[in-house]
């Protein structure tokens, strides 16, 4: 038979070029999953971006796409006013920086709180001056123990009923009316709700730590809840509805006649209520005896 070296090499050629043809495909589509993981970038909000960023030294002045490897040990974002209006809207992304313990970014656009649920060792949320409703999310977050939900819009405080470790809420300027879900969180010293819609103290008469309270712009009537507290240094309930002062006064001459453990140092602020003619004179008088400081004229 006779050999023909040319058809050999064409032969040999179509083989290498069928050969080729499904590894140039293959790579083809390799090149085509890489432009799709750089298309979905790990935080689709350009602006929480650039303040996650900061955080990541070795990309801090670079374009560089952030990764979940160079976020996985980040343990703040947004500490010391860099997350302040920034106009951030989701937060889409924050799921990956799982050693995370302090979250401040106040004065945005975010309503959703989805992503940071997982977050399993923050301890502190400032997301103040926002559009949040819904805190669920945080229900989940065991080791909080600061939130300021401030200028919300947030009616219920259900959620935060599970976090055991809660030292401070600030929730001023809500929609807030039930309290029962702080009742069982002793470990609370401050809590601030001011300019809600708060009528009943009952929840928080067994908060023996408490030491701050602000109450101020609700529709409150009657403060007795507070008696067997001990530990005041700040209670703010101007503009409320109280008549009647012998609450307080019969709180800090027990505690004067006894322990003293708050009476010297406490601070109360009680202007714009419709104190009756015997609370304006002579009870309050009597308060200004054991009290340190009972102002009538703050009234923010």
């Amino acid at each position: 038979m006779y050999f023909n070296p040319g058809k050999l090499l064409c032969v040999l050629m179509l083989l290498s070029g069928a050969s080729l043809l499904p590894l140039q495909a293959q790579d083809k589509e390799e090149k085509k999953e890489e432009k799709k993981e750089e298309a979905k970038a790990l935080f689709p909000d350009k602006n929480l971006e650039a303040v996650v960023r900061r955080e990541v030294f070795e990309k801090r002045n670079k374009k560089d796409p952030l990764t979940k490897e160079d976020v996985v040990n980040i343990s703040s974002i947004g500490v010391g006013g860099y997350g302040r209006g920034k106009k951030i809207k989701s937060l889409q992304g924050l799921e990956a920086c799982r050693s995370l313990r302090a979250l401040e970014l106040p004065d945005n656009e975010i309503e959703d709180l989805t992503s940071i649920q997982e977050l399993k060792y923050i301890q502190t949320i400032t997301l103040s001056g926002n559009k949040i409703k819904n805190i669920g999310p945080l229900g989940k977050l065991t080791a909080l123990q600061y939130i300021n939900i401030e200028k919300n819009q947030v009616a219920d405080l259900k959620p935060l009923e599970t976090l055991k470790n809660l030292r401070n809420l600030y929730a001023d300027e809500n929609t807030v009316k039930d309290l029962a879900p702080l009742a069982g969180l002793d470990k609370m010293v401050s809590i601030y709700l001011k300019n809600n819609q708060v009528t009943d103290l009952k929840p928080l008469a067994k908060l023996k730590w408490l030491e701050r309270l602000d109450v101020s712009g609700n529709g409150l009537t009657d403060v007795s809840a507070l008696a067997g507290l001990t530990e005041w240094r700040y209670l703010f309930l101007h503009r409320n509805k109280i008549t009647d002062l012998s609450v307080l006064i019969a709180m800090a001459q027990k505690d004067k006649k006894g322990d003293q453990r708050f009476a010297p140092f406490w601070n109360l602020y009680l202007a714009d209520n419709p104190l009756s003619d015997d609370a304006k004179g002579k009870q309050l008088e009597e308060l200004k005896k054991v009290a340190r400081t009972v102002d009538l004229k703050y009234n923010r």
